[in-house]
């Protein structure tokens, strides 16, 4: 006896309205602004500043 288990995801209806409403509110000067105090919070910075270290790293590697 089979049984498939396959999970099909089924999108939300509202989703693609809801991607359109976050990009229109991230370009507007409100969301521009959250956008630059989130990116000055010391914990972001950080978990920034290790993504580019390993980013670089990575290239480095793949270079040899």
């Amino acid at each position: 006896m089979l049984i498939n288990y396959s999970v099909v995801y089924v999108s939300h209806p509202y989703a693609e309205s809801r991607k359109r409403a976050r990009k229109k509110w991230r370009q507007s000067p409100k969301g521009k602004a959250w956008d630059r105090a989130y990116l000055q919070r010391p914990e972001v910075k950080a978990r920034r500043k290790e993504y580019n270290i390993q980013r670089i790293i990575r290239e480095c590697a793949n270079e040899r």
